[in-house]
């Protein structure tokens, strides 16, 4: 059954129609989703205009990255996240293929242009990172090129948060401030929020490979500050946090070995852990 003239005719609001579906065994399940889709959408939207102003008020520059491979989805999401924002604070950056010029110069450059001001959001549809992601995969780069990318990125991160909060080792309250955690004080505090959420940490600390491919020890790795952070939250009462390390499953696409490869997560029990309540 549908819904007929009369029923709009004898109905002023959203609700009542709600109730004559219902009575009248009309299905409107998937209307009712994307009602309840627009309604937490408009939430998320509003927050967002709050940080926005907040943004602008302090100076901040915030750089939001998608990554993902083409017709993922990276489009439709950023369109949603800038819909309500001041178009004079916030803009999308999605760089074309590099120009032979370009490609002639140091990596991150076309990126470096791209940055945010103070003040200001820049949504990046696919960053530098597609490099470490997609290039290698698709064979658009070299093996040289991207070991070197990864071990210029580090500095480059480096250089550009000690140009605004400082060296830590010089005072690490600005760090604190911004940081998700910081392990030299165990400091947690911007995840309070979080403390009842659901929170699954996955890594897999392959020293071996970390020494042959990027000469770093344990201390130097993503594996060591992720099972550092989820210790900590357990340890302060997080209970729903889970640290789940993993060994030789991390494989890209074509093969090649590399511990950060979404493969270290089995897909099937993730899906099952996001939409158990």
């Amino acid at each position: 059954m549908k819904f007929e003239s009369k029923h709009l005719e004898n109905s002023s609001k959203r609700s009542e129609l709600i109730i004559l579906a219902k009575k009248n065994i009309i299905p409107i399940d998937n209307t009712l989703k994307k009602l309840q889709y627009e309604a937490e959408l408009r939430e998320l939207q509003s927050e967002l205009v709050n940080l926005q102003k907040w943004i602008a008020k302090n100076k901040m520059r915030v750089a939001v990255i998608f990554e993902g491979r083409d017709a993922a989805g990276k489009g439709g999401a950023i369109k949603r996240f800038k819909e309500h924002l001041n178009p004079r604070l916030a803009r999308v950056v999605a760089l074309s293929k590099p120009t032979n010029v370009e490609q002639g110069q140091w990596y991150f450059r076309r990126y470096i242009k791209a940055l945010p001001n103070p003040g200001e959001m820049v949504f990046f549809d696919r960053s530098w990172y597609n490099r470490a992601v997609v290039e290698p995969v698709m064979g658009f780069c070299t093996k040289g090129q991207y070991q070197k990318f990864m071990v210029q990125e580090s500095n480059w991160l480096l250089e550009t948060l000690g140009s605004n909060f400082g060296n830590p080792k010089d005072g690490i309250k600005k760090y604190e401030d911004k940081a998700v955690f910081t392990y030299s004080t165990d400091n947690t505090s911007n995840l309070k929020k979080l403390k009842n959420t659901k929170i699954r940490l996955y890594t897999e600390p392959d020293t071996l490979w970390w020494k042959n491919n990027r000469m770093a020890d344990y201390k130097q790795m993503n594996a060591f500050y992720i099972e550092k952070l989820s210790k900590s939250l357990i340890g302060k009462g997080y209970e729903n946090v889970e640290y789940i390390p993993t060994i030789n499953k991390g494989y890209r696409a074509n093969g090649d070995r590399h511990p950060h490869s979404w493969t270290i997560v089995d897909k099937n029990d993730l899906i099952n852990w996001i939409l158990k309540e």
